[in-house]
């Protein structure tokens, strides 16, 4: 029950912070579905809980993944190499959800402004986390 409720607020605080830097531009562009020209708030909030549980899929067991297997690297880039490896997760995002998720593209800035994004999305996970919980 615990792992469930672990779970929950992962993919709510990802998909409340990426519907956040949607809203104010920050590197990141979610167009939806051109066809439809009024898209119902429930709508939203459900595709933004979609993208939020894309999002944790990537950043979760995948990047646990990739630290473990990139340990070396890392101890000799003094942990500068996880940089790296939080901006790849979004590429990959960007790739995974523009391909699978349909209606649905994202528009990633460039590499500066996508670093940042990184580095802002890890502090306020962090933070809402720690409120959360």
């Amino acid at each position: 029950m615990w792992l469930l409720k672990k779970l929950i607020v992962n993919v709510f605080i990802y998909g409340f912070l990426l519907w956040l830097f949607n809203h104010f531009e920050l590197g990141i562009q979610i167009i939806f579905d051109p066809a439809q020209r009024h898209v119902s708030t429930l709508h939203l909030l459900l595709l933004f809980v979609v993208l939020g549980c894309v999002f944790w899929l990537l950043n979760s067991p995948i990047k646990s993944i990739i630290k473990v297997l990139s340990f070396p690297v890392n101890m000799l880039t003094l942990g500068l190499f996880s940089f790296v490896i939080n901006v790849l997760i979004f590429y990959v995002f960007q790739w995974v959800t523009t391909t699978y998720v349909p209606g649905v593209e994202v528009i990633l800035g460039t590499l500066l402004q996508t670093a940042i994004l990184s580095f802002i999305m890890a502090i306020g996970s962090t933070i809402l986390k720690k409120i959360l919980w």
